[in-house]
């Protein structure tokens, strides 16, 4: 159902490229995606964005978390920030609820990516929640979520733990 409401907003090539084993066509997806946004809300009728373009792209992006190249990563990012920007200008002063549960998936992932192994990665996930935590309707939560120690944690694992500081100090 996901990959349905997916392949009718952006095509069968764009998302068997965004769910590729190839990086460079990941690559590609995401930056046609960012692309055609724009052109993909402005065909839509106010009413259907939610369910038709908003939810997928943020279900996608969620289910593509764990993302290991940074280049994809990074665009994915933006992807989620371009998309939260839009939401902000269609919504009337209240996060939609429809889109907490992809969103809270998303940014507990990001939240672990905060102490990744490749530096340049947590740099990113670091940002992104830097950026998602500044948001007037859903940067409590943000918060929340990048501050809780994950349940799974070794008693050797400081890089999760690490991850959480940088995002205070960058505060």
């Amino acid at each position: 159902a996901e990959s349905e409401a997916l392949i009718n907003l952006f095509g069968m090539r764009c998302v068997r490229g965004f769910y590729s084993k190839t990086w460079q066509l990941r690559d590609n997806s995401v930056s046609q995606m960012l692309k055609d946004l724009d052109d993909k809300i402005k065909d839509r009728k106010p009413e259907d964005l939610m369910a038709q373009v908003f939810v997928p792209c943020m279900q996608a992006i969620s289910s593509n978390a764990n993302e290991k190249v940074l280049k994809v990563f990074s665009r994915e990012v933006k992807l989620l920030l371009y998309i939260i920007e839009k939401i902000d200008e269609r919504s009337k002063g209240v996060f939609p609820r429809t889109l907490r549960a992809p969103l809270d998936l998303f940014m507990t992932q990001l939240a672990t990516r905060m102490g990744d192994n490749n530096a340049k990665i947590a740099i990113e996930a670091n940002d992104a929640m830097c950026s998602v935590a500044g948001h007037k309707h859903y940067g409590n939560e943000v918060i929340r979520i990048a501050l809780k120690i994950p349940d799974k944690l070794k008693p050797s694992a400081y890089r999760p733990v690490l991850g959480i500081l940088r995002f205070i100090l960058s505060m």
